[in-house]
């Protein structure tokens, strides 16, 4: 073979000191066997492989497998460093990438009653979870009847004395989110976390039904199913118009737009009083399939918990928005001719 020069000593430790320092070359590296290096210009003729220690004064720096190291490394080798590489940041389009995205509650549950998501990605990625909190509406801590404590416990999942939350844990468990309940009392809080619009929209649907079941009222069921999604916050995002308290639901079947208002109320003396809002049904014209409902024991439609209210819905946004404009015109002028009915609309 070729008789090698022998390396300035100067040399291999600067390329031993940047080998070390480079992040990119770890100690988990294994060396190739029988590998060598093309003689090189110059007369240096490094021979660098199984055999440098033998070739190179005994300096044993196998710095050729180090390179090669680097360079896989890097993706300058074709190696399977690259296309790794290149899949880890999405650049050769996996299926994720083309997954479709689904509207709330697609895949949770045999109640229809589910938010409608927007448009968010499905997944942040590792270390930006998305995160939604839930407001408990006030009025449902005055549920005649009921225990102290007995709505934070019913949402853990703590009954007959039990020791462990199983409802939580089971919501955990299966929509890999990250469930917290703070306050025993009025305002009770439960934050939802997770990197997946998709868990945490699950997550929701979920927290819905244990509260559907602890209220135990159907038509006080509309209420807090409208009081949850307006009051929520938190980087997960619903399709909402705030400026009109309008918010797209899905239930029973039907995907709609909600908007709430509670109906005002005048007492009197020596009686209950009443709740004054009976006319707004009796608004004329409304577009498409848009209604005015109301809800109340005055109405109609017994409520067993929550006040009565005034529900507006519909399909198209556009109806829902006018019939809104209506309503609170028509309540606006009833309480400007001195009616003392609260609230103000």
């Amino acid at each position: 073979g070729a008789t090698a020069t022998a390396p300035p000593t100067a040399r291999i430790d600067n390329e031993q000191k940047e080998l070390k320092s480079s992040p990119l070359v770890t100690s988990r590296w294994t060396p190739p066997t029988q590998e060598k290096t093309p003689q090189g210009k110059g007369g240096n003729g490094l021979e660098v492989g199984a055999l440098s220690a033998q070739r190179n004064g005994g300096h044993g720096l196998e710095v050729g497998a180090l390179f090669s190291e680097r360079k896989r490394s890097l993706g300058l080798e074709g190696g399977p460093s690259s296309p790794e590489r290149k899949r880890s940041f999405g650049s050769e389009g996996g299926a994720s990438s083309l997954e479709r995205k689904r509207s709330f509650g697609s895949e949770v549950g045999e109640r229809p009653n589910k938010m409608i998501k927007t448009g968010i990605s499905e997944s942040k990625g590792p270390g930006s979870g998305l995160t939604c909190t839930l407001t408990i509406p006030k009025w449902v801590y005055h549920i005649r009847g009921r225990k102290r404590f007995a709505l934070f416990l019913h949402l853990l999942g703590v009954e007959d004395g039990g020791l462990t939350g199983h409802k939580t844990k089971q919501i955990e468990s299966m929509t890999s989110c990250r469930i917290s309940i703070s306050g025993k009392h009025h305002p009770m809080k439960i934050d939802i976390t997770s990197n997946s619009a998709r868990s945490i929209a699950q997550g929701i649907s979920m927290i819905e039904e244990s509260l559907v079941e602890y209220i135990s009222d159907g038509n006080s069921e509309i209420r807090l199913l409208y009081d949850l999604i307006a009051t929520a916050e938190g980087s997960y995002r619903f399709k909402k118009n705030d400026g009109w308290g309008m918010l797209l639901r899905e239930y029973e079947g039907v995907t709609s737009w909600w908007s709430l208002f509670e109906l005002p109320y005048k007492g009197y003396e020596g009686s209950d009083g009443e709740y004054h809002g009976k006319f707004l049904t009796r608004l004329k014209p409304l577009s498409g399939d848009c209604k005015i409902e109301l809800f109340g024991d005055g109405f109609g439609v017994p409520l067993e918990h929550a006040s009565p209210f005034v529900l507006i819905r519909g399909t198209k946004h556009k109806d829902v928005k006018d019939a809104v404009f209506a309503a609170r015109d028509a309540m606006r002028r009833h309480q400007g001719r001195g009616c003392g009915c609260t609230p103000k609309w």
